[in-house]
Formats: C-alpha cells, sequence, structure tokens
C-alpha cells in the first residue's frame, strides 16, 4: 500500500496531504496541476467501505448484539477504514465519471 502521488510530476504526496484528498479537490504540490481521483480509485473506495459494513449489518441481523455495541462497532470500523483510505488513491489528469 502506497500513497497516492501525482499524475504529472509523480510528487509523491504525505499522509495528512492524501487525507484531505478524501473530503476536497486537491491540486499537486509541488507543480499545482489540478488532481482527480481514478475511476479504479473511486471504485475501491465504495468496495471498501461495502466490505467492511455489508459483513457488520448481517452480524446485526443473525446475533443478538445490542444496538449501542453495534453503533460503537459501526464507528469504530468507519475510523479504521477512513484512516486507511489514502492509501488506496491514485490521480489522473481527467476527471471521469462512474459509469
Amino acid at each position: 500500500m502506497n500513497l497516492p502521488s501525482c499524475w504529472s510530476c509523480q510528487y509523491t504526496y504525505s499522509y495528512k496531504q492524501a487525507y484531505v484528498c478524501t473530503f476536497a479537490k486537491t491540486k499537486c504540490p509541488s507543480c499545482g496541476e489540478k488532481q482527480y481521483q481514478s475511476k479504479r480509485s473511486k471504485l475501491n473506495f465504495g468496495l471498501i467501505f461495502l466490505m467492511a459494513f455489508i459483513p457488520l449489518f448481517i452480524v446485526r441481523t443473525f446475533t443478538a448484539i445490542s444496538f449501542l455495541a453495534y453503533i460503537g462497532m459501526m464507528l469504530l470500523l468507519f475510523v479504521v477504514v477512513s484512516f486507511l483510505l489514502p492509501f488506496c488513491y491514485r490521480f489522473t489528469e481527467e476527471q471521469k465519471s462512474y459509469f
């Protein structure tokens, strides 16, 4: 798992810079080019959340776990997944649609 790099100058983002890309579009700190998440990066983002939260939903459905424990596990899982996401980003020069 590597941190993303600029599509233009190959500048490797720091963890903090990559994490900010989760919430906003960004420009490369080195060359100033706009960075867009690749289509594969967006797909990976969605798959990670699905792989994390669907099993949690299944556990809640078929076990007698309390609602507070379920919410606690969901919040913990959300935090862990959100800290791992910057390692999944890849950037491209064009903004592409999902389809």
